[in-house]
């Protein structure tokens, strides 16, 4: 009787962890289904959608008035009257669309997105209009970066039912609907960060071709390098950084990019539907308002009590309870990331920040409710 009762002790078990893998897998899942559909189905047309296909066409060998038109014939194919007039009217957009020596020269701050310009080739080889490109290709990484992040969760053994919310609190809606780079973006910072987490050497090799989805991404590469310097003392983290800021420079070269000062007067100071003849400002007012509007739109962010809640836990608790050193170790890259970048480019989109957001949110909710004094065994004790 004894052996039957622990026979169907053991078996009851098997079954409950069988029951909970499913269940677990049913929730990873769905939650990528959701947002390859959602991203699918409401791309959000956003301008960028112009530059990116004009720059896919560009790489095709059109130029002139022949990029101008069939550019905009491609999207007037796929988007209404009313979303193709917000492309086409206004003091901006309306010269873009006009004359294609404006057009022609946005392209350099597109054409670095070399990741993203080259798949879009590829599905429109397949048949999809480059417009159609943009956003499917955006669905398509934030489901596999929902996957990837599911991993995190895994690893650190957060509950997955966190994961839809730790998704759409991070905004992954906004970058599966865009057609930007930033889903592509977030999918292989993501798999930087796991591979680094695990040890694997695969994370030199991804660091190197990070640039590629979004050159910014570079910041990550040499953060990622330099944690896991410190933590081997090996030359292999150096020369990978090394080779990211080798990746980083040949792209911005090859695309002709104006440099990051032309960028910061272009976004923060000035907006010229003619970059290629912008004025750099020597006006130092310009610059700091540019920092002062950008930590407004910081505080005004959806992420921003995930960064409130990180840093008091990570100061303030560090001392009661021993951190789990991957966690740790994370956190700290998710933020100087963000960090540096604010830094160099004071504007808070959550787009850009999708990933560290995740990352941080699931560290909020590890250090909070499993793994910290805030946890309903610690407050036991």
């Amino acid at each position: 009787m004894g052996e039957a009762r622990v026979t169907l002790l053991v078996q009851t078990d098997d079954r409950g962890g069988v029951l909970n893998d499913f269940r677990s897998g049913a929730v990873v899942l769905l939650t990528a289904l959701f947002f390859l559909i959602s991203g699918i189905t409401n791309p959000s047309y956003n301008w960028d959608i112009v530059a990116y296909v004009a720059a896919a066409y560009h790489e095709e060998g059109l130029s002139g008035r022949e990029l101008s038109s069939a550019t905009y014939k491609d999207i007037g194919r796929e988007v209404d009257a009313a979303a193709f007039k917000e492309f086409t009217a206004g003091d901006y957009v309306d010269v873009v669309f006009k004359d294609p020596q404006s057009l022609e020269q946005q392209l350099p701050f597109y054409t670095i997105k070399a990741a993203y310009i080259q798949l879009m080739r590829l599905l429109h080889a397949l048949g999809v209009s480059y417009t159609s490109a943009t956003y499917i290709i955006s669905a398509i990484f934030t489901s596999a970066s929902v996957l990837l992040l599911a991993l995190f969760f895994f690893h650190f053994g957060v509950p997955i039912l966190w994961l839809p919310v730790a998704a759409t609190v991070a905004g992954y809606g906004t970058i599966a609907s865009y057609s930007t780079p930033d889903a592509i973006a977030c999918f292989f910072a993501l798999l930087l960060i796991y591979a680094f987490t695990k040890g694997s050497k695969a994370s030199y090799l991804i660091a190197v071709l990070l640039p590629l989805a979004r050159t910014d991404l570079v910041i990550l590469s040499v953060l990622a390098m330099a944690f896991d310097f410190f933590q081997k003392r090996s030359y292999e983290p150096v020369l990978s950084a090394a080779a990211a800021l080798a990746v980083y420079f040949a792209i911005n070269k090859i695309a002709g990019n104006y440099g990051w000062l032309a960028l910061f007067n272009f976004t923060f100071i000035r907006i010229t539907p003619y970059p290629g003849e912008i004025h750099i400002s020597d006006d130092i007012r310009a610059y700091f308002d540019a920092y002062v509007n950008g930590f407004r739109t910081f505080v005004a962010s959806h992420h921003v009590m995930i960064y409130v809640l990180v840093v008091f836990i990570f100061v303030f608790r560090r001392g009661q309870k021993k951190f789990n050193p991957d966690l740790s170790a994370m956190m700290m890259i998710c933020l100087f990331y963000a960090g540096a970048h604010f830094a160099l480019f004071p504007v808070y989109e959550d787009r850009f920040f999708a990933f560290p957001a995740s990352l941080l949110f699931l560290s909020l909710i590890a250090l909070l409710f499993y793994c910290g004094s805030f946890s309903p065994a610690a407050r036991g004790r």
